[in-house]
């Protein structure tokens, strides 16, 4: 198993106030309920606390089971990846405002909360800020429903229960039914431990059991329901026994619980049409459920005799069932419109890790389809009489006329068409038209038009394209377009197009455009950048990110969250500022003035004129500015390029002229029965060689001029 690295300011894990949304399997008539979700991931923790890789995937990885199997709909989540502390709270109000009204259409209602990230003895950490447990505690007992339901991953977030009388033990078993009021907490680590994330796992152990098992691997008794009890001593046991010998010691989950009622209710349900994968009972054993990007979904203990559900979304899926000393193996395609079931006879064996046996050498060469290892090889075609990526033959080194397709090559191999590798490439690979290696690419790959590598390790070039499936830890270099559709970490260079569907971290230059699905990282592309995750930067003419934390710099900048500075002619953030600005000077002007941008910077565009004024006086003027908020006073300063214009523009009149200067302001802001009071002073400079003196001569000398008074109204 790969390095486990610590989660090391994490994310607890709170169940608070749990209903049974779907009630008991004896509860044929449950009231009208509806169930929320919010639903938040971290991976950044402030200066001076690592980097976590999978707290964002765990928070979305949290998302998806609650909506396709635990009753919540999509309008009825929000999922917020690496917010601040103000997206946060703000993210809570939300939430209470739409249970209310919920409520007041007669709903019963439940809120479900998870958070994945940093934290200690005292509270959260997003990103720099830092939210205390008792801030949070209020904020969640504010939103109104019967049920609260909240679930956070996080090191020493056990201190959190302990202040409630929680204890570390083995799972907890507790009666509850459709009538029952209170709430449960729920903890990833005791007040002492550190909650610990696998490289192996690509997330965080407690919530990878926690997923498993709502998705029907804690479903022991195959009745198609995933009750609290059932996932909780599920999790617990997984995740005690994976952390047992890792560096950071054995991980406990811990509870405080206070609930009233009787009976167990059911968290999800995998009777619905949500299911895509049935378990026949004759099979058994561990099986491991990986989905087309390698990433492991689920993994379970079948036990023959019984069925079981697995609640999967659609998609192609990779099937491992180890049973004694054999291992199995089978692909399915799951679909939202017909599930599938699995028996006996769709695996087929696979074979184990090479291993040479003394003594059984001769017999394994008489064994009809066994591998075979050749050391040169000369060929004009290749054999496919076992299929494209089906050959049991490992080369060391071969020369291919046409094409050429191995199992592993551990040496050079060169082919005027292609090289096809159903394993691993650990030397080097030449083609005229194309490199494809269904598994790890550990040494290089270079191409007259198309690399394909599972997995990349070290580089990939090509004439036309890249793509790595799997994960890339070194670079990609391309003609055309690099794609890698897994975790990314190291650089992509492109000629036109990269594209990194995944975790990604490290550096994407584009020419044309760079995407990105994961975080964090650089992109630098001279037309678009596009992250839908999180990203530590992006230089570009268009710029668009889900969170940024580092500097955007383009013509066009857009996010969802920045944390970081926006460069650029219009900066826009989800929640930024978004006002009309009408006010009047000493100077007797009128001014319109519209602000868009994120939520502390702005791009002003304003105009004005002086009215009855002849000849015509009139200004127009663009700025960037900042805005500080100060309790309810929100504080404004901007700088701005202001022309004051006398006559009409472009008339040809030798009376009209243009008086370009720098213009700063600075205004306060009151609100007032949804518009706001302005009020503040404008400072106006005449520039060198940029505006004019009076009497049409360029100003030589820097001249700051009479300031002047403004009063207005901001909408």
């Amino acid at each position: 198993m790969k390095t486990k690295t610590l989660r090391y300011g994490c994310a607890v894990i709170f169940l608070c106030s749990l209903f049974p949304f779907f009630g008991t399997a004896q509860d044929q008539s449950p009231a009208p309920m509806e169930r929320f979700a919010l639903v938040a991931g971290s991976n950044a923790g402030g200066p001076g606390r690592v980097q976590l890789k999978y707290a964002d995937s765990d928070a979305r990885s949290i998302a998806a089971v609650l909506t396709e199997l635990g009753g919540v709909s999509d309008s009825d989540l929000i999922l917020l990846s690496n917010p601040g502390l103000p997206a946060f709270r703000e993210a809570l109000l939300q939430m209470r405002q739409r249970v209310s009204a919920a409520e007041s259409r007669g709903k019963d209602c439940q809120l479900v909360f998870y958070y994945s990230g940093h934290s200690d003895e005292t509270g959260l950490f997003l990103g720099a800020d830092k939210l205390n447990y008792s801030t949070l505690r209020s904020d969640i007992e504010q939103v109104p429903g019967s049920v609260r339901v909240i679930i956070l991953d996080s090191c020493a977030s056990g201190a959190l229960t302990r202040a409630k009388g929680g204890a570390t033990r083995p799972a907890f078993l507790f009666d509850a039914s459709t009538d029952m009021k209170g709430h449960a907490y729920l903890t990833s680590s005791s007040a002492e431990e550190s909650a610990q994330e696998s490289d192996s796992l690509r997330g965080s152990y407690f919530t990878h059991y926690l997923v498993s098992g709502l998705r029907g691997a804690a479903d022991l008794k195959g009745e198609g329901i995933v009750t609290l009890n059932d996932v909780y001593a599920f999790a617990f046991k997984k995740t005690l026994a994976s952390t047992e010998k890792t560096e950071y010691g054995p991980q406990h989950p811990a509870y405080d619980i206070s609930l009233s009622g009787s009976g167990d209710f059911v968290l999800t349900d995998l009777r619905t049409s949500a299911v895509g994968l049935s378990l026949a009972e004759e099979l058994s054993g561990s099986m491991y459920i990986r989905d087309s990007r390698g990433s492991l979904v689920v993994e379970l203990n079948k036990i023959q005799g019984k069925k079981m559900e697995i609640g999967l979304e659609p998609g192609r899926y990779d099937l491992v069932l180890t049973s004694g000393d054999a291992r199995y193996r089978c692909n399915v395609t799951i679909t939202k419109s017909q599930p599938v079931t699995i028996t006996a006879a769709d695996f087929q064996k696979a074979p184990l890790e090479a291993t040479t046996a003394r003594g059984e050498e001769a017999e394994a060469e008489n064994v009809a389809g066994d591998r075979r290892s050749v050391a040169f090889s000369v060929n004009f075609l290749p054999d496919f009489t076992t299929g494209l990526f089906s050959s049991r033959v490992d080369r060391n080194v071969a020369i291919n006329i046409l094409a050429e397709n191995s199992e592993n090559l551990d040496g050079f191999e060169v082919a005027g068409l292609l090289n096809a590798e159903s394993g691993n490439v650990t030397g080097f690979q030449a083609a005229g038209l194309a490199n494809l290696a269904m598994q790890d690419v550990m040494g290089f790959q270079a191409a007259g038009l198309v690399n394909w590598g599972d997995k990349v390790s070290f580089a990939q070039c090509a004439g036309l394209a890249n793509v790595a499936t799997g994960g890339l830890k070194g670079g990609q270099m391309a003609g055309l377009a690099n794609v890698t559709l897994g975790d990314s970490t190291g650089m992509q260079v492109g000629g036109v197009v990269n594209i990194a569907s995944g975790t990604f971290t490290g550096a994407q230059i584009a020419g044309v455009a760079n995407y990105s699905a994961g975080g964090p990282g650089m992109q630098v592309s001279g037309v678009v950048n596009i992250a839908t995750g999180s990203t530590d930067g992006q230089v570009g003419i268009l710029n668009v990110a889900d969170t940024v934390h580092g500097l955007q710099v383009g013509l066009v900048n857009v996010a969802r969250e920045m944390d970081g500075l926006p460069i650029g002619l219009v900066s826009l953030e989800s929640g930024g500022i978004r006002n009309i600005e009408a006010w009047w000077d000493t100077s007797l002007m009128t001014n319109l003035g519209i602000k868009i941008g994120t939520r502390h910077t702005y791009t002003l565009i304003e105009g004005g004129y002086v009215p009855e004024s002849n000849p015509v006086q009139w200004s127009y003027g663009l700025g960037w500015g900042g805005r500080i908020a100060i309790g309810r006073i929100s504080i404004d300063a901007d700088l701005s390029q202001r022309s004051t214009v006398t006559g009409r523009f472009y008339s040809g009149n030798d009376s009209s002229s243009v008086n370009p200067q720098i213009e700063l302001r600075m205004l306060a802001g009151i609100p007032i029965a949804g518009f706001s009071i302005v009020a503040g002073a404008a400072l106006d400079a005449r520039v060198p060689w940029l505006s004019w003196e009076p009497d049409g001569t360029r100003a030589s000398d820097f001249e700051i001029l009479v300031p002047r008074l403004l009063i207005g109204l901001r909408i």
